[in-house]
């Protein structure tokens, strides 16, 4: 695969930052002094991934502007625009904040963008808000160091795992650095790569959940006396899947009177002193001793209250739980302070916490190579390729067009020769049977190109809709692929589907936005940034699920993804029970408008499927208002992992010993298989079934819909297909039904143990 020279991308990005110069035509206010914009700071600590929001602040100088006022006003509001390229080379502008001027000399504005390129140059505008005339600009290249006074900016790739930290938690710290006495293995063998950023308060973190789109997981050590505003960010974003580790340690009754406390789902019992702590250097796996001479005091939690990782004597040291599709991980001591700051062994312990105990047939494998070198190397791939499947749609293989082409050559060659020098003898007539022949092939090219390409707007979905029962909490993902027949733009609008509801319920307002592959191809975020000037341009709405003006060329597609969550999502009712070694009684009742198809309920190592061979409508699908239970006959029962994998058996009678051999062999993955059940299974349990080792894809973009911890914290879940869209488009005004659609509902159920008859007697 070619590969540009780091000059020629560098050459390419400053010549792209000219041309954004130069085409920015809006007209400006006078001003005395261009530096309306002092500083402008990118992402979260200057650490952002393509294809994800993106926060930025842009503080501006007040006195500036009313030095700068235009004659034919005064400004009293001013708005941030912000302007960066998609994955496809269109420039896209995004509104932000919009302020009134104030007494302040010094005012914060703040928006969201995403890019489509590692490297790329971010364009920040101030305009006034009623005649929307600029105000100033400034260009930030997102690729490289800044100026000595302003922030860095590095772009990361998805497979980084980001870490965000307040009061500089030991362990954290240290992620995607090289251990001294450990060499070059560290950096192999590690078990994910991270990137731990350092944030001077909790000021620092942005205060909306599109702000922390790019982050996986955010340490508090010490730190929590959050405001209201951060307190509501922080329980949205652990809800749709991030990742909260608090460290108390002598913090008790801070925490306690916090706005964490609130939420979080741990019960704080006392702070007691420990003067041992075997089990967290077992857990660290070093067999290091932490050097401490007397005692060190820990917060511990209820017994209970989520899954114990450490335990100490006095009670839980560390322990991890579920909230909503994102988990928090409340950790005892303070990993910031003595003795924990040189204990080198609690980065292994950080690992373990942010990505659990790997086995050895789950460590991670380098990508297939070929794979990647034709544009597979994620799940999320798998969907955009099941999305661009256009069956109406006949292109010509590479193979048939090389043929037309010289069968076209030999017609315009040595076949008029023949024709019009030997057998007519009239060679001046080239002159008219070259353009006749022209103009003929022509006219069969475009009649054929319109009657393989088609002349309808086609629109196809794929969605993924998620249920937290117990904490009646909702997100959705529905990715769309917009065929166009022409050359046009579209104003496209996003809202719910009401009719997949019973009951009447207040939905949110859904996030559009366009959407790339984690590829390096034409489309992908990964891509080298070129010479991309004469590309159309397009506007994100004012209101976040719209897009004004989207180019679409002709016979090409769109690409566009939407989010939404809903709170009190009160849709579905559990009385499931566990009855021991992932076997499963009672059932579920669903008050959605559609039944619930070719359904699978995964719980611990087990998998729980109607028989194929039954057809019974009862049991192949679950309806709305009826309760459907497990014991019905007919349900079937498997291995979670042997299921999913395709591993069958093979017995042979033994050559050299008595008895019979045994050989199980699972079914290889097929990267390049669009078949929708098996896409959403992998992303659904990826860990659970094997990883990397077994799938040879990644995970990175929807690695917050691996469900495959769930099952390990008392949660079973049901997957099963909706006929009904999750999420509807509105094109030019007109709402398009897709020609194609898969949708699948995924339900996290709380279980509820019951306990042996033999200890209820010890009980009694």
């Amino acid at each position: 695969m070619f590969t540009y020279p780091k000059w020629l991308g560098n050459l390419t990005l400053n010549f792209l930052a000219i041309l954004v110069l130069l085409f920015n035509t809006s007209t400006a206010l006078e001003a005395a002094d261009s530096s309306v914009i002092s500083s402008v700071e990118v992402g979260v600590g200057g650490f952002y991934k393509p294809g994800k929001w993106t926060p930025v602040t842009v503080k501006i100088d007040r006195a500036k502007i009313d030095s700068g006022k235009s004659k034919s006003g005064t400004t009293s509001q001013i708005q941030l625009k912000l302007t960066a390229t998609d994955s496809n080379g269109n420039r896209v502008t995004y509104p932000g904040e919009t302020v009134s001027l104030s007494d302040s000399t010094e005012i914060a504005l703040k928006g969201w963008f995403q890019t489509g390129r590692t490297e790329d140059v971010l364009e920040v505008s101030i305009e006034d808000a009623e005649s929307h005339k600029s105000i100033n600009s400034s260009l930030v290249s997102l690729n490289e160091s800044r100026k000595k006074d302003q922030p860095k900016v590095r772009p990361v790739r998805q497979s980084v795992y980001l870490v965000a930290g307040v009061g500089n938690p030991s362990g954290f710290n240290k992620l995607g650095e090289t251990d001294e006495n450990e060499g070059t293995q560290s950096k192999t063998n590690q078990i994910e790569e991270a990137q731990f950023i350092s944030l001077e308060s909790l000021s620092h973190i942005p205060t909306s959940t599109k702000g922390l789109d790019g982050l996986d997981a955010i340490v508090l050590a010490g730190e929590v006396n959050v405001s209201a505003e951060t307190d509501l960010t922080l329980r949205q974003w652990v809800k749709a899947g991030g990742h909260l580790v608090l460290s108390v340690g002598r913090s008790t009754q801070k925490f306690q009177d916090s706005l964490l406390s609130k939420w979080v789902p741990f019960v704080v019992e006392s702070n007691e002193p420990l003067r041992e702590l075997t089990e967290l250097e077992i857990f660290s796996g070093k067999r290091r001793v932490v050097p401490f001479n007397r005692q060190v005091h820990s917060t511990q939690v209820k017994e209970g209250t989520g899954k114990t990782l450490v335990s100490s004597r006095r009670g839980v040291l560390i322990a991890q739980c579920y909230y909503g599709f994102g988990k928090i991980t409340f950790i005892g001591v303070d990993i910031h302070k003595a003795p924990f700051l040189k204990w080198s062994p609690l980065k292994s312990v950080a690992r373990k916490i942010l990505f659990g105990s790997k086995k050895k047939s789950e460590e991670t494998t380098s990508v297939n190579n070929q794979l990647a070198q034709l544009g597979i190397s994620d799940l999320a791939t798998q969907i955009r390729n099941y999305l661009e499947d256009f069956k109406s749609v006949k292109r010509l293989s590479n193979w048939s067009i090389l043929g037309i082409v010289l069968v076209y050559i030999l017609i315009i060659g040595p076949l008029d020769y023949f024709i019009v020098h030997r057998i007519l003898k009239k060679p001046h007539w080239t002159w008219i049977t070259f353009p006749i022949l022209i103009t003929c092939a022509v006219i069969i090219s475009v009649n054929n190109a319109r009657a393989m390409n088609g002349s309808d707007l086609i629109l196809h979905s794929f969605d993924i809709y998620d249920i937290d029962v117990a904490g009646k909490y909702s997100r959705t993902l529905s990715y769309f692929d917009v065929y166009s027949p022409e050359t046009r733009r579209y104003q496209i609008e996003s809202s719910p589907e009401p009719l997949l509801f019973t009951d009447t319920v207040k939905l949110s307002q859904p996030t559009l936005s366009w959407s790339g592959s984690p590829e390096e191809g034409v489309g992908g975020i990964y891509r080298m940034a070129g010479v991309d000037a004469g590309l159309p341009s397009y506007l994100m709405g004012d209101r976040d699920n719209s897009i004004a003006n989207l180019p679409i060329q002709i016979w090409s597609t769109a690409n566009l993804q939407v989010n939404q969550i809903n709170e009190n999502a009160d849709f579905v009712q559990s009385s499931l029970k566990s009855i021991g070694t992932g076997r499963l009684k009672g059932g579920i009742t669903h008050h959605f408008s559609t039944p619930f198809e070719n359904w699978f309920l995964f719980y611990q190592d087990k998998i729980y499927y109607s028989d194929p061979a039954s057809n019974n409508e009862s049991l192949t699908q679950i309806k709305p208002g009826v309760s459907f239970n497990l014991e019905q006959k007919g349900i079937r029962q498997e291995n979670l992992k042997r299921y999913l994998t395709g591993t069958t058996v093979s017995v042979t009678k033994s050559k050299t010993q008595i008895g019979n051999d045994y050989r199980s062999q699972q079914a290889s993955y097929d990267a390049y298989s669009k078949d929708p059940y098996r896409i959403i299974q992998a992303i659904s349990f990826y860990k659970k079934t094997g990883g990397e080792s077994y799938f040879h894809l990644k995970n990175n973009v929807l690695k917050n819909y691996d469900m495959s911890g769930l099952l390990d914290h008392d949660r079973a879940i049901l997957l099963a297909k909706i006929n009904i869209p999750a999420t509807r488009l509105e094109l030019n005004g007109k709402l398009v039904e897709a020609s194609r659609h898969i949708g699948f509902i995924r339900m996290v159920l709380p279980v509820d143990k019951i306990k042996s008859e033999r200890k209820l007697i010890e009980e009694k």
